[in-house]
């Protein structure tokens, strides 16, 4: 019985190195409410909505952070330091025009400068993830150019 439970707990460990080691281009879910992120390889709950954190929104092909979306993020890393046990998911998302692969960099890129202007406003990078998601997740599923405004987002959600 002792020997059974140091196998389990030996190829737990050998598992969570293994994983710990490669790279993923985006999350890949893992089973229950956890999964691996792209950048740190850190297990995470699932998120939830969280109605103090804004979305802010960019031009097509842009990933420039616009006066509009300073003042969103200013707001949000005013919640951020206030609640310093919140870590979030920062989503970078992009209309359907263009490749999988250039919405998903576009998406990267999005999600990377609001990221690093939080930590700018003091917020911890250790408490901020960020993905893409590319075109994968619309918002708005309308034509026009209303509804590509919408999906070229950056999205908060709360992890913890």
């Amino acid at each position: 019985m002792l020997g059974s439970i140091k196998i389990k707990w030996l190829l737990l460990i050998f598992v969570a190195l293994v994983l710990s080691n490669q790279q993923y281009s985006y999350a890949e879910p893992i089973g229950g409410d956890f999964k691996i992120c792209a950048e740190d390889c850190m297990l995470l709950k699932s998120p939830v909505e969280h109605p103090q954190l804004k979305d802010i929104h960019f031009k097509f092909d842009s990933y420039d952070l616009d006066e509009k979306s300073r003042s969103t993020l200013r707001e949000n890393s005013g919640y951020l330091k206030a609640n310093s046990s919140v870590v979030i998911e920062i989503q970078g998302h992009c209309d359907e025009r263009g490749t999988n692969n250039d919405n998903v960099a576009l998406g990267e890129r999005r999600a990377h400068s609001t990221k690093m202007y939080l930590v700018s406003q003091g917020v911890s990078a250790k408490r901020i993830h960020a993905i893409a998601y590319g075109k994968e997740r619309p918002f708005c599923f309308d034509p026009g150019k209303e509804c590509r405004q919408k999906n070229n987002r950056v999205h908060f959600r709360v992890m913890r």
